[in-house]
């Protein structure tokens, strides 16, 4: 596992109750809650005041998800036990796709599993995603954006 902070996240991937937060490190990737659903759902619940209230936390979860972002996998790992991490050497390949509104990422398996991320097109830009995407997986990333 690599000892050094990530080469990227992407935010706001939506799960049923929580959202996820993956980070790209040069030999996996990793994914573990950001935390932040109960949040939302105290400022839909109470309106202007509930946002008004979400909106004081900003700069502590603006940190800690720097924070994460500098500890190694292992540590992530450690912190959060249902966290996911995926070896770079264990992916086949991984389809990234961008729609209307959101972005894709499916990652098959060589144990033929799959997995699918989706995530709000304004939470992570595109060209950033790939960047770090492909220094972590090569020719293994497949941009179907580019592609087309």
């Amino acid at each position: 596992m690599a000892a050094t902070g990530a080469l990227g996240a992407i935010k706001g991937i939506q799960s049923r109750m929580d959202y996820l937060e993956m980070l790209v490190y040069e030999d996996c990737l990793v994914v573990v809650s950001s935390g932040g659903m109960f949040g939302r759902m105290l400022a839909t619940q109470f309106g202007l005041i509930g946002m008004l209230i979400y909106r004081l936390g900003r700069k502590s979860r603006e940190a800690a998800a720097e924070q994460r972002r500098n500890q190694s996998a292992a540590q992530l790992l450690a912190l959060d036990p249902k966290g996911i991490q995926i070896m770079a050497r264990d992916i086949v390949d991984a389809r990234l796709t961008s729609g209307l509104l959101s972005g894709k990422l499916t990652i098959s398996q060589a144990d033929g599993t799959s997995r699918k991320y989706t995530w709000g097109k304004k939470e992570n830009e595109y060209a950033q995603v790939v960047g770090f995407l492909r220094g972590a997986l090569g020719s293994k990333l497949i941009d179907e954006k580019a592609a087309a």
